[in-house]
């Protein structure tokens, strides 16, 4: 080479590549195509299905938040600074993701033991980012194969005691659970692993919607079920003086309807190929599909949340509609 081709060499290297180095792997390592989260670091599910089409990749270790393959941004122990954070999006993420070239999937391939509210955060920047499906990195049951937890229905919000509005299409009735309520008791109750199922009252409110909560706390998992947007209840009231001035005989006050149920186990019924979780929602779920809403402190581990999810909605129900609630801290 002589010396003015190795001239326009050089200097083409410094213009034009000194961003991604030149005669190293420095780029290499920057784009690296290798997952930094191994399978076995992933939490298992019982619902798993192919990865999502095209897809944007995002990563969460314990030490950073990659988007397809590169680091956005450095974590400490798998928490977002909270200087990184705008509400329910990570900016950073955002941004990276709007300079991406445009999809409209992502998978999320996150450790095990990462914060909920971590994931939280970056579901959050992806339904912002317009994402309209996700799918997370799960190992299929028991075994060492990877799959994904696709949902293409979801949406976030802040942690809130609204009621939830979720697709009418995923919209169970309150009234719905009274002719199953015996049945999803018992079937809870057959677990070796529950904590506590509801028995069928006596008095249940009529009418309203119902929604229907996956929340997870320590190793405890449960399903809350309550009636909303139903009429409201009148307080019991004693009957009508017989002469004026003088009441009733005191009465046995009627109680007041019902407008609540729950099912809790410990973490390991979600984990049994034959889920007790899934057996329990089946006569409200296994026909037709449910939305739920998914609550849980910011620090509970990721995979709580999502081998919970997989188990009450395992391959061969339904694809619910998730309404993930974002934790403030």
């Amino acid at each position: 080479m002589n010396r003015a081709s190795l001239f326009t060499s050089v200097l083409s290297c410094v213009l034009g590549l000194a961003s991604v180095g030149c005669g190293d792997d420095a780029a290499d390592e920057a784009v690296s195509t290798e997952p930094t989260v191994g399978v076995l670091e992933l939490p298992i599910s019982l619902r798993h299905d192919s990865e999502p089409s095209n897809p944007v990749r995002v990563e969460i270790s314990t030490s950073s938040l990659r988007l397809d393959g590169r680091e956005i941004l450095a974590l400490d122990g798998g928490r977002v600074p909270t200087e990184e954070r705008d509400g329910m999006v990570i900016p950073k993420l955002r941004d990276a993701i709007a300079a991406a070239p445009a999809r409209g999937s992502a998978t999320l391939r996150v450790y095990a033991s990462t914060p909920y509210l971590t994931t939280m955060l970056a579901v959050g920047t992806l339904k912002a980012s317009r994402i309209g499906e996700i799918g997370f990195a799960v190992r299929r049951g028991s075994t060492n194969d990877v799959g994904y937890l696709k949902l293409d229905s979801y949406d976030v919000r802040p942690t809130s005691d609204e009621p939830a509005v979720v697709p009418p299409t995923h919209q169970r009735r309150w009234d719905e659970l009274a002719p199953v309520w015996t049945q999803m008791t018992e079937t809870c109750s057959a677990s070796e692993h529950k904590v506590d199922c509801s028995w069928r009252a006596e008095h249940i409110a009529p009418g309203g919607d119902m929604q229907i909560t996956l929340f997870a706390r320590g190793s405890g998992v449960k399903v809350e079920l309550d009636r909303v947007r139903g009429p409201a209840i009148e307080a019991p009231r004693p009957g009508p003086a017989l002469i004026d001035g003088i009441p009733n005989e005191p009465q046995e006050v009627p109680p007041t309807p019902t407008e609540t149920a729950a099912f809790t186990w410990r973490f390991q019924a979600a984990t049994q190929a034959e889920s007790p979780i899934a057996a329990t929602l089946r006569p409200l779920c296994g026909a037709q599909p449910c939305g739920v809403v998914m609550r849980a402190e910011g620090g509970t581990q990721t995979l709580t949340l999502l081998t919970f999810l997989g188990s009450a909605f395992p391959n061969g129900t339904g694809a619910p509609h998730v309404l993930f609630q974002v934790p403030e801290r």
